[in-house]
């Protein structure tokens, strides 16, 4: 699973959880809390989906909104709980 890949699915992700009208090319994805306005309910949301399409589970002590701070660091965990 290659990084680019995983970041484009997670910013049609972002883009359908917060029901945004924004491209995916318009996310910078360094601070995502920051520029998209993530709340607490969004992020749950976010992480549901992630869950579901990735198949992964997030254990409690990994959900924090660090996660989901950076576009890359996320991607990068998604990779390591798919493990690949």
């Amino acid at each position: 699973m290659e990084i680019k890949k995983v970041c484009d699915e997670l910013k049609e992700i972002l883009i359908e959880s917060l029901e945004v009208n924004i491209t995916k090319e318009e996310i910078d994805g360094t601070d995502l809390i920051t520029e998209l306005n993530i709340n607490s309910v969004d992020a749950l949301e976010i992480l549901v989906r992630v869950e579901n399409k990735y198949d992964i589970m997030i254990p409690d002590e990994d959900l924090s909104a660090s996660l989901i701070q950076s576009l890359e660091s996320f991607a990068n965990y998604i990779i390591e709980r798919c493990g690949v």
